[in-house]
């Protein structure tokens, strides 16, 4: 109930235009991933069409990376998904101030992901090295050891492909 108002409190606010787009994303996005917990997975993905379509692209970046997944994994139009992670892409260049609820690690592996599912090995190839940049660095943090731990099937997955694809020639 308190998650409700909260959200409720904020979408007032933001209908009135009090409150920064940054914060509007930011409740957006932790509604959007209580509704997923929950299995409401249509209701949350109105809510965030509704908003990829009314707050300004420099602030979406993390409802672009939700809607990447959603159709990665739920829905799995793996083009459409592709254009949301490259749109997170985008928006992500144009506002540092969510780079860390972005993820810019899921945004990546995500677009790699997709790439390799339309098997366009110039774009996996592409995102998977921006990836594994960013795994590389993240992964110099001891803490965040069990986090990184959750892309290891992918990992192997993209990588499988990508070294299938140069074994053939």
């Amino acid at each position: 109930m308190r998650k409700i108002l909260y959200f409720s409190f904020y979408y007032l606010l933001s209908a009135l235009g009090i409150i920064h787009p940054v914060f509007k994303v930011l409740a957006i996005n932790g509604e959007t991933e209580r509704l997923e917990r929950k299995k409401r997975f249509e209701e949350a993905r109105e809510l965030r069409s509704k908003y990829l379509k009314k707050i300004q692209n420099k602030y979406l970046a993390p409802l672009w990376r939700q809607e990447g997944f959603d159709l990665l994994y739920r829905v799995k139009d793996y083009h459409s998904s592709l254009i949301a992670f490259e749109n997170a892409m985008q928006t992500l260049e144009q506002s540092a101030a969510l780079y860390g609820v972005a993820s810019p690690l899921d945004i990546y592996f995500g677009a790699s992901m997709a790439s390799v599912s339309l098997n366009n090995r110039e774009k996996a190839t592409r995102y998977f090295n921006e990836f594994s940049s960013l795994h590389e660095l993240f992964s110099r943090n001891p803490k965040l050891g069990q986090a990184l731990s959750n892309y290891k099937e992918g990992i192997e997955w993209v990588s499988n492909y990508l070294n299938k694809d140069t074994d053939n020639k």
